[in-house]
């Protein structure tokens, strides 16, 4: 108490301001704090209430909190929580219904939920669809609160399901099993919410040949809902749906203009444009079958019915303008309000509205309490975008820690000097962003030297080929890249042009050309296929916007009239080869403000991983790009014993510094033609190179599955402090793969080929990862999205290094209290973190070998399995009582 200048007389409510209480999630002191400002409404029961109640308190504009002292009471209706954990849970509740502006298009979609929906559920839903939609059913209408297009179609997801059953169970399709679920169901009152797939029913009615009438029937039933909506509120609140269409412009900075305003201020939503009830109902259409992922991609690129919603982003958009409008309409009081930014510089709160200085006195009583206090530092990990711009800007959209400023640069989303940010590597390859997202990052760099590490992987590094095998003209040239175990067959440069000189119709004289050249480089030598006319691409849209580092240009959208073709085959290939030749490229630029490795505190940042072989090992300047002869030994030195961490880490990076000093001294071929400039160097990113013993590219996941952590890698990185390694590198499936060590956690975070039916093979994927706490002892918390677009969010328990008498976590398999994971964020247009309670499941492996990667917002798992170099990746959910079974602690 005294650290924190607090006397006898403190209250609950100066404790709050003050400090961070361990084990509260932060949303519950947020909610504390404008409690007693008097800017929240807060409705305390001493019971818990029905969810025909609590929809009712929603859509009148009002969260409840349950304060009980019953715990007998309170396990008969929520048997998976405490006193305190249902308290908590409520004021957690209570902020995500109020912060980031949407409040009132929540209150609008509980009153949809409560005039159109709530009458079908009870006349028809409820004895129909079984206890599995009633749960359901209690779960969206008063146990979520996010952004309201969110809501929706989780709304929607819970309705296909019910209907799916429906009609299989109809036509006796797994009668019996689901009886039985039904019966086990009967007596659960909570909000379990138990989750279900259209993929779980999809498959036996395509078999019985019922795929077709349910959706039919499906799509009748929903449209009948909204058409239901639309008719009651044009009659409650006439000239609610204007006559005009409804259109979104999503290109440019104009969208990302729009979506920062509405983050920063609750009334920007009123400034959205009102969709018409066609446009409304076109927004909230059911998902149509795909018959191919081309096709997938083709619909989301065309309107809907006609409409002219053109994008996912514009149906986000009109439902929620839609809700925000109604919730508006409703004539309730002005929206709560949350504290200034005083208050949440000094308790650690995150970015909150603005509100006048007398409300301040309401909540600060004591004088001299500085910000480093309680505010926890954050360290935002980022990896692996690889030229794709599009996920490059919605990592940066869903982080806690940076953000885009007004001038569409990146920036630290809070003031001071205690956040930091790392980038895993992997700037480049196979988007349209290579340019852009390098410029941003480089720039971040200056401007915040000391807070921003960017660490550099084999996409990056492989890059200073370029200069010395772009400058031959022989057509028989070795293999220019140490083929690593696995390798697929590789593809000769004569063989190549050959082949190019036949679909051009051209000598292959003629077909050897630099562009050519550059084009068998990237497809055949780096996994790098389509490269090049991603480059062209980008240079065109840059061409257009006037700027070669304007981060606030879109993936693929260029202005009107723009030909990717003005852009010839010799501005790309200089282009290419400027990038790394020039001290002004961007790649060049890129590389120079890198590292190997990183060391903050008791976490090691690195691009691929740490190798057995690794450990203390510096490599030889004599070390040579090219597969090793046989009996041939590695070369390098290892650091004396009892070296630190810290050591390592800089021996690295000094060799990494004299590397770049090396290749600027010859970027051509020496006189062998088979050496030159930053030989070395390159050997990072090759496996039989560097005799597997690179931090760049070995990793413990090896074609998405992991290998547990060797006990003697652990041994020295605890030994020596780190308690933490985060990297990427290696695809590690649609969310980070978390690996627990008995002394160390590994997190892999590189969410390439995540889903292979989106043209980018990432799909709607997205994950934030961060640490947040002290140096020396600290947490992950981790959110994203799911290829099926479920959003997960989660936290890791607290680790800390054993030089700093902490306690360690206890390494029994056990959860500490089972609190509810708040919803992750949508996609479109506000961006809501919660940060969870931590969770002691995730990173380990059951005896059967599935193994935990994510919690999702029912409190279910997302399991994976399979072989280390197996590329066949098995995925299920499971509930959080099978997850507990698994591990032997029912």
């Amino acid at each position: 108490m005294m650290k924190l200048r607090l006397d006898e007389e403190a209250t609950i409510q100066d404790l709050v301001v003050a400090a961070r209480l361990k084990q509260v999630p932060e949303h519950v002191s947020i909610s504390l704090v404008n409690f007693y400002a008097g800017l929240r409404p807060l409705l305390v029961l001493w019971r818990v209430p029905s969810s025909e109640e609590v929809l009712d308190m929603l859509a009148s504009g009002h969260r409840c909190v349950s304060v009980l002292i019953s715990e007998q009471a309170l396990c008969t209706v929520y048997g998976h929580r405490d006193c305190l954990e249902m308290l908590l849970h409520d004021l957690a509740h209570m902020e995500h219904f109020v912060e980031n502006g949407r409040y009132w298009q929540q209150v609008g979609f509980f009153e949809f939920l409560r005039s159109s929906a709530a009458p079908l559920h009870q006349g028809r839903w409820l004895g129909a669809y079984g206890n599995r939609w009633r749960l359901s059913w209690r779960y969206v209408s008063s146990d979520m609160n996010t952004v309201a297009n969110h809501m929706l179609q989780v709304f929607q997801a819970s309705l296909m399901v019910a209907k799916a059953r429906e009609v299989a169970l109809g036509a006796g399709l797994g009668a019996a099993s689901e009886d039985q679920e039904d019966d086990a169901l009967n007596n659960m009152q909570s909000d379990v919410f138990p989750r279900g797939s259209i993929s779980d029913w999809g498959p036996a009615l395509l078999e019985a040949g019922l795929l077709d009438k349910f959706e039919a029937d499906f799509a009748e039933e929903w449209g009948q809902l909204i058409d239901l909506h639309i008719a009651d509120i044009a009659q409650r609140f006439p000239g609610i749906w204007p006559a005009e269409d409804y259109t979104v412009k999503v290109s440019g900075n104009s969208q990302r203009a729009e979506d920062n305003s509405a983050s920063t201020s609750y009334k920007s939503f009123a400034a959205w444009p009102r969709p018409s009830a066609s446009a409304f109902r076109a927004a909230c259409k059911p998902p149509e079958r795909q018959a191919s992922s081309s096709a997938a991609h083709k619909q989301a690129d065309t309107n809907l019915d006609g409409s002219p919603l053109a994008s996912q982003a514009s149906r986000a958009a009109a439902i929620i303008a839609h809700f925000d409008e109604l919730g508006r309409r409703l004539n309730l009081k002005e929206a709560p309000r949350q504290n200034g930014p005083e208050v949440a510089a000094r308790a650690g709160f995150g970015k909150v509205a603005d509100v006048e200085k007398s409300n301040l006195q309401k909540v600060l009583k004591h004088k001299g309490l500085h910000k480093q206090d309680a505010m926890p530092a954050r360290i935002g990990f980022i990896t692996d975008t690889e030229g794709n711009f599009d996920y490059w800007c919605r990592c940066v959209e869903l982080s806690r820690v940076v953000r885009f400023d007004a001038e569409e640069q990146l920036d630290f989303c809070r003031s001071g000097e205690l956040d930091k940010f790392v980038f895993g590597g992997d700037v480049f390859d196979k988007g349209l962003g290579d340019i852009r997202i390098a410029s941003a990052l480089v720039a971040f760099k200056r401007k915040y030297p000391n807070r921003v590490i960017l660490l550099v992987g084999n996409r990056d590094l492989n890059k200073l080929r370029f200069t010395a095998e772009l400058h031959e003209r022989d057509l028989d040239v070795p293999q220019p890249v140490p083929l690593y175990p696995r390798a697929p067959p590789q593809m000769a440069l004569r063989d190549y042009l050959e082949q190019r000189a036949i679909e051009e119709g051209i000598p292959i004289d003629e077909a050897n050309n630099t562009a050519n050249r550059l084009r068998w480089i990237l497809n055949k030598t780096m996994t790098a296929q389509g490269a090049f006319e991603h480059r062209r691409q980008e240079l065109s849209i840059l061409r257009s916007r006037g700027s070669a580092s304007d981060a606030g240009v879109k993936e693929g959208l260029a202005k009107p009239g723009t030909n990717c073709g003005s852009v010839s085959d010799e501005e790309v290939v200089h282009n290419f080869l400027d990038s790394v030749q020039s001290e002004n490229g961007f790649v060049w630029q890129y590389l120079r403000a890198g590292q190997l490795a990183a060391l903050i505190g008791n976490t090691l940042f690195v691009h691929g991983g740490v190798p057995l072989e690794s450990l203390g090992w510096v490599p030889s300047k004599d070390m040579r790009y090219c597969s090793p002869q046989p009996g041939e030994v590695c070369g390098g030195s290892h650091l004396p014993a009892g070296h630190s961490a810290s050591e390592w880490v800089d021996a690295l990076n000094g060799f990494y510094e004299w590397g770049l000093s090396d290749f600027r001294t010859q970027m051509l071929w020496r006189e062998d033609h088979r050496s030159r400039g930053g030989e070395a160097l390159l050997c990072m990113t090759s496996t039989p190179a560097c005799f597997s013993r690179s931090v760049m590219v070995e990793s413990l996941l090896q074609e998405g599955m992991p290998t547990h952590p060797d006990p003697r890698v652990e041994q020295y990185l605890s030994s020596r402090g780190v308690c933490r390694v985060i990297c990427g590198h290696k695809p590690c499936g649609d969310s980070p793969f978390v690996v627990k060590g008995s002394h160390v956690e590994f997190l892999h975070c590189d969410t390439t080929f995540s889903d292979a039916s989106a043209p980018d093979k990432r799909g709607s994927v997205v994950a934030a990862v961060e640490v947040e706490g002290d140096a020396f002892q600290n947490y992950v918390s981790v959110s994203g999205v799911l290829r099926d677009g479920t959003p997960y969010n989660y936290a890791l328990p607290s680790v800390a290094s054993a030089d700093t008498n902490c306690e360690e976590p206890p390494a029994k398999l056990a959860r500490e209290s089972e609190r509810e994971v708040l919803d992750a964020p949508d996609a479109l247009p506000d961006q809501v973190r919660s940060i969870a309670d931590c969770d002691r499941l995730i990173g380990r492996r059951t005896s059967d070998g599935w193994w935990v990667k994510a919690r999702l917002a029912d409190a279910s798992y997302h399991m994976a399995s399979g072989r280390a170099g197996d590329r066949n990746v098995s995925y299920k959910r499971v509930t959080y009582n099978e997850a507990q079974a698994a591990f032997g602690l029912t």
